[in-house]
């Protein structure tokens, strides 16, 4: 069990591929219910309506009870918002006959904050590769790096090639200095390490840390979902 933040960034999960199904939980924590959902992503066609949206969703498993412990979405009572959420997710558990492994924890509390910042880097070679995209990415986490504040979402919103902003997807192109613009959402570390602690001691990690449930997909790498949001 572990509530360190690297670098004061929360747990993010891995993009899935479109190809491939998943199950996964989510669990909201709030400050009169929890409720834990546990879902089966499936591979869909493309449709005309939400033309990004690659998988459909199936509840599989549904939990809920009162909240306990908590207040404007903060830990007040370690052991009853520990019993309350073993509840919520014990239920999910029974109704999708699985045992859970890892869930997505949402936030309320913490004063969420958010930001636009941007960074650039030297290219290393005359075009933008995949390493090029992963300096710039760490060179905005830099400025992430807060003492009190722990890191929820850190989305590309754009990039920029020299004097060219508004870019997409900056693979392969030509330039000299490599910028990206990032949109931020950051909440009080202490907030978000007690609620980490309190889900991790119902035997289950957190996979990931959203606002309200606002969950990042991605690892960072531009893609019209992420550019989209």
């Amino acid at each position: 069990m572990s509530v360190v933040l690297q670098f004061g960034h929360t747990p993010k999960t891995r993009p899935l591929s479109p190809k491939r199904s998943a199950l996964i939980a989510a669990l909201d924590i709030g400050t009169s219910k929890i409720v834990c959902l546990i879902a089966r992503l499936k591979p869909q066609a493309p449709q005309d309506i939400l033309r990004r949206r690659t998988h459909r969703v199936e509840i599989i498993g549904f939990g809920h009870t009162v909240a306990r412990g908590m207040k404007s979405g903060t830990v007040v009572d370690l052991a009853e918002a520990e019993q309350a959420m073993r509840q919520a997710t014990d239920l999910a558990e029974r109704t999708a006959k699985m045992q859970l492994e890892s869930v997505v924890v949402s936030i309320t509390g913490g004063k969420p904050h958010s930001e636009l910042i941007s960074a650039a880097v030297n290219l290393t070679g005359k075009t933008v590769t995949d390493g090029d995209i992963a300096r710039v990415l760490a060179a905005g986490s830099q400025h992430l790096a807060r003492p009190d504040r722990a890191v929820l979402h850190s989305l590309p919103i754009g990039y920029s090639l020299d004097q060219t902003a508004g870019i997409r997807d900056p693979r392969g192109m030509l330039g000299h200095r490599f910028g990206i613009d990032m949109h931020v959402m950051t909440a009080d570390i202490t907030v978000a390490r007690n609620l980490m602690y309190a889900v991790e001691r119902c035997h289950v990690d957190v996979g990931a840390m959203g606002k309200q449930c606002l969950h990042e997909s991605g690892d960072g790498q531009p893609a019209p979902d992420h550019l989209a949001r």
